[in-house]
């Protein structure tokens, strides 16, 4: 029984830490970067690109949510829709959940670089700075620019598309972020 008690710990572990990464706006995330894509090979892309891209860019999601979270603990701990995430419930400690979100925007930045090209990389490392320090940690309760500012890392992930399919950012791109 012991065992079984071992293993339901460890899968409620790796759902917490799941949790952090806020799996449906990764989604989300994801359906644009692809968009992207699309559009910059003029229809489908390489496929082993679209896996590499997307799951770089995930990470970069997992990243930005995960710190997010660490950032956002204290008011979550006092807000009854936010209360039951993993950081106030204790589920996750804040070490825990820095390092994960640290490690990555890491792997994003060394996967996307190495097996992409690097502009998708910066602009990946690019959207985590502008989502956590600028709009989280800076604006968020701060200033009423904080919607503008965070609508640019809400943009960028066709820039990121883009960017990995044609290692530029040519006009059709920016006219996606826009």
């Amino acid at each position: 029984m012991a065992r079984g008690v071992r293993v339901s710990a460890a899968v409620d572990r790796l759902g917490a830490y799941w949790e952090l990464t806020k799996p449906r706006i990764t989604y989300l995330v994801l359906v644009t970067t692809f968009s992207g894509m699309w559009v910059a090979a003029g229809g489908m892309p390489n496929p082993l690109l679209v896996f590499l891209t997307l799951l770089g860019t995930g990470l970069a999601a997992g990243s930005s949510s995960t710190l997010n979270n660490f950032i956002d603990r204290h008011v979550d701990a006092l807000m009854d829709r936010t209360s039951k995430r993993p950081l106030p419930t204790g589920r996750v400690s804040p070490t825990e959940a820095l390092v994960l979100g640290i490690a990555l925007g890491a792997a994003s930045f060394a996967l996307l670089a190495t097996a992409v090209n690097l502009l998708a990389a910066a602009l990946a490392v690019g959207t985590i700075f502008f989502y956590v320090v600028l709009y989280t940690a800076l604006l968020k309760r701060r200033s009423p620019w904080c919607t503008s500012i965070g609508g640019i890392p809400g943009a960028a992930p066709p820039l990121i598309g883009w960017a990995a399919v044609s290692g530029d950012l040519a006009t059709p791109a920016w006219v996606l972020f826009a």
